[in-house]
């Protein structure tokens, strides 16, 4: 990402916290806010201690089904997610390049062009790498549900969309929680 990116991100996520009003989100700003002030090697995995992430909320057009994969490290069913590349010049761009990386789709479009959530959460050590945090940037990406090709088996187990229904049963982060009701306010606004 270019140079003079930190002071546009923080600009991003300042902006962003004048229109989320959960409680746990904006200690998140803070934190990830507090973070990119204070470290200069914020954006790529060569900080073991900490880092910034970007992922995916993938939805259908209905709002009724999440794109989420299993992934091996975590052994959990998460959005997509990933760390930065030189190539990515904004956030959004990040977030375009891995959600087709990630799962192969192509065409999405980014839902209210905007930041859809924030999270600041640890990542256990594992193989090489040690405990390590994640501040997170998500955007929410809209496309058609289609059949699922080529996923990179070296970090998935699998990758399925599942309705909001199935989703509600589930035993899930309290991020993907949060995620859930906002895409359900959303959907119920635009009935």
């Amino acid at each position: 990402m270019a140079t003079n990116s930190k002071i546009s991100i923080i600009n991003d996520i300042k902006k962003y916290s004048l229109i989320t009003k959960n409680e746990y989100e904006l200690d998140f700003i803070k934190q990830t806010i507090d973070f990119l002030q204070n470290n200069d090697n914020y954006l790529y995995r060569t900080n073991l201690k900490w880092h910034l992430t970007n992922s995916a909320w993938i939805t259908d057009k209905t709002y009724s089904y999440v794109l989420l994969i299993h992934h091996k490290k975590l052994d959990k069913w998460l959005q997509p997610w990933w760390h930065c590349e030189i190539v990515d010049n904004s956030l959004q761009d990040w977030a375009w390049r891995e959600a087709r990386e990630e799962t192969w789709l192509n065409h999405f479009i980014l839902k209210d062009n905007w930041i859809f959530d924030i999270d600041v959460h640890p990542i256990p050590a594992k193989w090489e790498e040690p405990e390590h945090f994640h501040y997170d940037i998500r955007f929410w990406l809209v496309w058609d549900i289609s059949w699922l090709e080529n996923i990179d088996k070296n970090e998935i187990i699998n990758a399925k969309w599942f309705s909001i229904e199935e989703l509600e049963k589930m035993e899930l982060t309290p991020s993907i929680k949060r995620m859930i009701d906002k895409t359900i306010s959303k959907k119920v606004e635009n009935i």
